[in-house]
């Protein structure tokens, strides 16, 4: 039996990403997110999935994260909360968890986490559904069911005491 997959990607991850891209006008993903959310339920995942959402060359991801490209304070923040590593994988809520951190991201919230001046946010969660609150213009495109991109407009949330952490709380 004969495949043309080379089994170091994730090819309905790559798909979404370029559909989720397309859909939010983002033409250089590495330059155009502030910071990200991925599944890290394994360090290979972690890494394969930063080069299926553009935000390292095919190969490169190692010498981006060498790099400290992906850090706190570097070019493209990946996971600024830790990740799963930090919170364990409770399968359903871990999708919700990482739209709340960029929720707190966006608002300046996230307190030692905070990157500097975010503006767009990606979240990648596998096996996950979209949560939709547009009352808050929290806006979430879900694409195959394994690719989440996360926009929020940081001016029209700012003060508000409901959205993300009221609906979490209920």
């Amino acid at each position: 039996m004969t495949s043309e997959y080379d089994y170091t990607h994730v090819e309905e991850a790559y798909r979404a990403g370029i559909a989720a891209y397309k859909e939010a006008g983002i033409k250089d993903p590495r330059k155009e997110i502030s910071m990200a959310e991925v599944h890290d339920c394994f360090s290979i995942t972690e890494a394969v999935t930063m080069e299926d959402l553009q935000f390292s060359p095919r190969g490169r991801v190692k010498e981006d994260i060498e790099a400290g490209t992906f850090q706190l304070d570097g070019e493209l923040p990946v996971q600024p909360d830790g990740g799963l590593k930090c919170f364990g994988h409770p399968i359903g809520a871990t999708g919700i968890r990482m739209l709340y951190e960029l929720y707190l991201q966006l608002q300046g919230r996230a307190d030692k986490r905070q990157i500097k001046d975010p503006k767009l946010g990606l979240a990648h969660n596998m096996g996950q559904r979209a949560l939709r609150t547009g009352s808050q213009r929290l806006h979430c495109w879900a694409l195959e069911s394994l690719s989440l991109h996360v926009e929020t407009h940081t001016a029209s949330m700012k003060g508000k005491e409901q959205g993300l952490d009221g609906l979490l709380a209920a």
